[in-house]
């Protein structure tokens, strides 16, 4: 399954997200896209996107991808990343074209 990062998610979070294959906004040079059009560009690459942004549930989602919004105190990589099995269950499972949040 190929997961986008958003640039509000730490990179470092792919690690604990194996097996899935991760890249960033960054690694994919649209790091100054605003949130639809990543979410636009995003459609027919990748299979969810991760991000902390709780506003992107406004955004239309792609019939192709998960939105996986993070909830956690912070987006700090040790407040994230025992949310990764989560995670990789949501982008494996949820429907597509879908919102889910994951954590607290």
């Amino acid at each position: 399954m190929r997961v986008l990062l958003d640039h509000c998610v730490p990179a470092r979070l792919a690690a604990a997200l194996a097996p899935l294959a991760v890249r960033t906004v960054r690694d994919v040079g649209w790091e100054t896209a605003g949130d639809v059009e990543v979410l636009r560009r995003a459609g027919p690459r990748f299979d969810a996107f991760v991000t902390v942004d709780r506003r992107i549930a406004l955004a239309p989602v792609p019939p192709g991808l998960v939105v996986v919004v993070l909830h956690a105190r912070t987006n700090r990589l040790a407040d994230l990343v025992p949310l990764a099995s989560a995670v990789r269950r949501a982008v494996e499972t949820a429907p597509r074209g879908t919102v889910v949040a994951v954590g607290a």
